[in-house]
């Protein structure tokens, strides 16, 4: 896990001076900011909590601004778990749209789906890292606001998820608020959580409270870094999360 974390760290910084990056909104829900148009965008990040087992991802995403408001991409998780085999997650593509533009009087309002193919070489597929390894396709619908309001922006998003061909579903939601104290940092508080079901269990409720920032030193460089704290004992106990992205 240490070789995996120092290769992620140093992969961050040799980008760092020639890629360009947009800003970030949340750190678990959909985004209401898009790839410009005809550009093409890499985030990477890594994902690490603490469970009844330590569990770790390093999700990649692939972005491409057909349109202002439009955006295509793909993302494949690397997913490394202790005493268990290592191996990629499901390959998921995803399509999102944004119907409002921001102004004034109103919030941007996006959304979109995402497709994620049974891929995935996990050996365990149970846990809170098996949104990313299913046996069957999942079909995710979401939606997501955004507005700025003075020197806070307030976002939301929420998505419905049919996982396992529809033998399970889920209800997924976010909710934050960005305070900007300087052009180049921002404090990021948000809950995140998700009510699902399945044939085996019924309901069951996840949840998490996730505190942050983001810092933007010049307009090439956007970092994350949260920490998630699950709220039941269904959730992690806590973890860590960074990301960066790029766009060229």
């Amino acid at each position: 896990m240490k070789k995996l974390f120092l290769s992620v760290c140093v992969l961050v910084v040799i980008t760092f001076n020639y890629l360009q990056a947009r800003t970030f909104e949340t750190f678990c829900g959909a985004d209401n900011n898009f790839v410009a148009m005809m550009d093409l965008e890499i985030e990477q990040g890594l994902l690490v909590w603490k469970d009844k087992t330590n569990v770790g991802i390093v999700p990649i995403r692939i972005g491409w601004g057909v349109m202002n408001n439009m955006e295509v991409g793909v993302k494949l998780p690397y997913i490394f778990i202790q005493n268990n085999d290592n191996d990629f997650g499901d390959l998921a593509i995803y399509q999102k749209f944004k119907f409002i533009e921001e102004s004034k009087t109103s919030p941007a309002l996006s959304g979109g789906f995402e497709l994620d193919l049974p891929t995935g070489n996990v050996a365990e597929d149970r846990g809170n890292y098996s949104e990313y390894t299913s046996k069957k396709l999942d079909l995710k619908l979401f939606l997501s606001a955004g507005k700025d309001l003075a020197k806070v922006r307030v976002f939301s998003s929420l998505g419905a998820n049919f996982i396992n061909g529809g033998d399970e579903s889920a209800l997924e939601y976010t909710g934050g608020v960005n305070l900007i104290l300087s052009k180049v940092f921002k404090l990021i508080g948000e809950v995140s959580g998700k009510k699902y079901s399945s044939n085996d269990y019924g309901w069951r409720s996840q949840g998490c409270a996730v505190p942050g920032f983001i810092y933007s030193p010049n307009e090439q460089i956007n970092i994350k870094f949260s920490m998630p704290i699950g709220l039941n004992n269904r959730s992690y106990d806590y973890g860590v999360n960074i990301g960066i992205n790029h766009s060229f």
